[in-house]
């Protein structure tokens, strides 16, 4: 019987922890998005919130770790980190699945995210171990609070770091309603660990929640939340059925451009090589894993499903980006994960597909984000420096413009083009780095309305 050896597995999970921790300082902005730049803030403000249009959990944990670096830059890059590891040494040290972990990480929805300062790290990581306990609840008959406790922990938590983990609760007590229908165990509920599981985590989550609307006046910052953009409804939608079709595929994305002749070829081939996954994946639940689908696959498939739903039907009920990657991660995540687990089982002699499937993923990923690296640890140096000179400084504006030039060259026909990328620019750079140092730094476009030039820091004086 065909296998590999588990070092082989560890080389994979080294190599993607390298990257996780590297690939940000050779970004243009560092791994920093505009919402990790909400999440820094907030951290700064604690205990002192003012809105809760971003759940309190991450800048908590951010917090924390300022506490030891002095800086949340690198303590979001430190809790990335630590997040990754704490799946692979919680599947290494529970045998929950190692080799299929060790597989699942190297996918695009893990690289992409965990070398970003954002929360989906921390819930990543929690909705995999809760996915341990939840396994446990369908192969335990007696009742053990040991495993009920820890799940409803990680449950309520999950909703602290990003109120989508109310969507995968959702999906769970559907699950386990139907799980007690069809297994007719109305009168043996109170015996059964999933029963407390699901009414603590209720009480938790409901405390959270009434706490939110007391204390802000909404349960999740609706209230202070975009109209969706719904003027062209059709592209919209297509958007969000693209991100719907990408969710299989473990390799890269698809993201809608303005429409050129490359781009459209080059977008076409993209949705072929999706529906390929999708229609794959389609068909070896109806084929060869028909049959085998027992209830803990039946559990992720439905929390993967469900949760798509929720998302989905999210997208016209209040303004936030198009279903991608991100948005779409927890379901990815179930997705992928049943059918490793799946494929290990049936087909032990063709694992080498897998696994060169998840090299493919890993190599692609890295060249990606390396596309276009810089030095984003020398722009931080220049940053800090100028920052500690000058402490009262309340304003970041870019008088520079576009002073970075990208040069491409056409392969064959000796010709070249220049091209300003936007994120290329020092101005870009250096603002992030800004605000992610002190949050409490505006960006500005003009400074006519400003008397005090002294509060302001011009791009062009740093150097």
């Amino acid at each position: 019987m065909a296998d590999y050896k588990k070092d082989k597995y560890w080389t994979l999970i080294i190599i993607t922890l390298l990257s996780i921790a590297l690939l940000p300082l050779f970004l243009p902005f560092g791994g920093i998005t505009p919402d990790s730049l909400s999440y820094f803030k907030i951290a700064k403000e604690i205990p002192n919130g003012k809105s809760n249009l971003f759940p309190i959990g991450y800048p908590i944990v951010l917090r924390i770790g300022y506490f030891f670096t002095n800086e949340f830059y690198f303590s979001s890059r430190i809790i990335s980190c630590l997040s990754f590891t704490l799946i692979i040494g919680f599947s290494y040290f529970k045998k929950f699945y190692f080799k299929e972990t060790a597989l699942l990480v190297t996918f695009k929805f893990i690289i992409s995210l965990y070398i970003l300062s954002i929360s989906e790290s921390i819930f990543l990581t929690l909705f995999y171990i809760l996915i341990f306990y939840l396994n446990k609840f369908l192969t335990e008959n007696k009742l053990k609070f040991k495993i009920i406790y820890p799940a409803v922990i990680l449950t309520v938590f999950l909703t602290l770091v990003r109120y989508t983990g109310l969507y995968i609760f959702i999906a769970i007590t559907i699950y386990f309603i139907c799980y007690t229908i069809k297994y007719k165990l109305f009168d043996k509920l109170i015996y059964k660990n999933y029963f407390y599981y699901l009414l603590f985590s209720s009480i938790g989550i409901g405390i959270y929640l009434i706490y939110n609307y007391l204390e802000f006046g909404s349960f999740f910052g609706e209230h202070i939340r975009s109209a969706p953009s719904l003027d062209s409804l059709w592209k919209h939608t297509l958007d969000n059925l693209l991100g719907v079709l990408n969710v299989v595929n473990p390799i890269f994305s698809i993201k809608i451009l303005e429409p050129t002749t490359v781009l459209i070829f080059l977008m076409i081939g993209i949705l072929i090589i999706d529906l390929f996954f999708l229609l794959t994946y389609i068909w070896f639940y109806k084929r060869p894993f028909k049959g085998k689908v027992i209830t803990f696959h039946q559990l992720l498939l439905t929390i993967g499903c469900i949760y798509l739903i929720l998302m989905f039907i999210s997208e016209f009920t209040q303004g936030i980006e198009s279903l991608n990657t991100r948005m779409v991660a927890p379901a990815s995540f179930c997705f992928c994960f049943s059918f490793l687990i799946l494929f290990f089982k049936i087909y032990p002699n063709k694992l080498h597909y897998i696994f060169m499937l998840s090299i493919l993923s890993l190599a692609i990923n890295i060249i990606y984000q390396l596309k276009s690296p810089v030095n984003y640890l020398s722009y931080r140096v220049k940053v800090i420096k100028i920052l500690k000179e000058r402490k009262n400084l309340k304003y970041f504006l870019n008088d520079t413009g576009n002073d970075h030039v990208s040069i491409y060259k056409i392969p064959l026909l000796n010709k070249k083009f220049e091209y300003f990328h936007p994120y290329l620019q020092s101005g870009y750079i250096n603002s992030n780095i800004v605000r992610s140092i002190n949050p409490d730094i505006q960006t500005i476009q003009k400074d006519n309305s400003i008397t005090n030039k002294s509060l302001i820091l011009y791009n062009s004086e740093i150097k």
